[in-house]
């Protein structure tokens, strides 16, 4: 099975779907970026196998990661659920508020 290259914006000129090594438009190397978003999604599929093993504890530690990496949103809501159903409020709370606010 092939897997799609990963897209990413050039963070230069803010050309997205990239999937080379370098911009297409003002060729900026994006080997670093890519690597980066790479962590951060293995990090999101640790999570959301955490999740389905009702590991809540992996599964907001592997949110968490992904997070560090690269503020997506859904990083974000799966930590919020994870911390909900480990009853920390204040957790719960505060990656509610980093979820509303990725999402704009």
């Amino acid at each position: 099975m092939t897997t799609k290259p990963m897209e990413v914006t050039c963070p230069a000129c803010n050309k997205g779907g990239q999937t080379q090594t370098a911009c297409a438009r003002c060729g900026c190397d994006l080997t670093g970026l890519r690597t980066v978003a790479e962590a951060a999604s293995a990090a999101m599929s640790a999570a959301r196998a955490a999740l389905r093993r009702t590991d809540w504890s992996g599964a907001l530690d592997q949110a968490e990661a992904s997070w560090q990496l690269l503020h997506q949103p859904n990083a974000a809501r799966l930590a919020f659920l994870a911390a909900a159903v480990l009853r920390d409020t204040a957790a719960a709370l505060r990656w509610r508020r980093r979820a509303s606010t990725s999402d704009e």
